[in-house]
C-alpha cells in the first residue's frame, strides 16, 4: 500500500537521522523524486479494471479523472488511433470487447461522459515506464546508500559497530 510505503520510508530516514547525530554527523535533506504521473495512471487504470462494476460510479468517475489528467489531451490527439500498429489495434479491440462484455456499468458510467475513456484506459493500463524515471531512482537509492554508508563509517570511527546493530 502507497501510504504505508511512505511511512516506512519516512520512519527509516527519521532513524538514519537520529543514528547520524548520535555520532555528529549532519546528513542534510534530500526531498524523494515525485513519482511518474504516468505510472501511478496506470495502477489507477488497472485497479479500476480490477474492481470493474464493484467500484462505485462516483469513485470509477474521481479515478478515471486522475487518469486522465496523466494523459493530456495534446497526447491524445497527436497519436489519432487508439494504438500504432495492427498488433495494438487487434489487442486494443479484444480489449474494448472483454470490457463491454464484463464491466458494463463501468464502461457506461465513464464513456457517457467521456466517450474515449476506454481507449486512455488502454493507454494507461499497457503504458510502459520511460527509461529516464528509472535512472531517478537509481540516483535516488545511490544518495540513500552513500548516507547509510558514510553513517557506518562515521559510527565504527568513534564507537562500537555492534552498538549500531542495536540501535536498528
Amino acid at each position: 500500500v502507497p501510504c504505508h510505503h511512505r511511512a516506512s520510508l519516512a520512519h527509516g530516514q527519521r532513524i538514519k537521522d537520529v543514528l547520524a547525530a548520535q555520532v555528529g554527523l549532519e546528513l542534510g535533506r534530500r526531498e524523494h523524486p515525485r513519482g511518474d504521473p504516468k505510472n501511478a495512471a496506470k495502477i489507477a487504470a488497472l485497479g479500476l479494471l480490477k474492481g470493474g462494476d464493484r467500484v462505485p460510479a462516483a469513485r470509477a468517475k474521481l479515478v478515471f479523472r486522475r487518469i486522465l489528467s496523466a494523459w493530456q489531451e495534446e497526447e491524445l490527439r497527436d497519436d489519432g488511433a487508439a494504438c500504432g500498429d495492427d498488433d495494438d489495434d487487434v489487442e486494443y479491440q479484444q480489449f474494448l470487447e472483454h470490457s463491454r462484455s464484463e464491466v458494463p456499468q463501468l464502461y457506461h458510467h465513464l464513456t457517457s461522459e467521456t466517450p474515449s475513456a476506454f481507449e486512455i484506459l488502454w493507454r494507461a493500463s499497457t503504458w510502459t515506464k520511460d527509461p529516464k524515471g528509472a535512472r531517478k531512482r537509481e540516483k535516488w537509492d545511490k544518495w540513500e546508500r552513500q548516507m547509510g554508508e558514510q553513517v557506518v563509517r562515521a559510527w565504527a570511527q568513534s564507537r562500537d559497530l555492534s552498538e549500531l546493530v542495536c540501535e536498528c
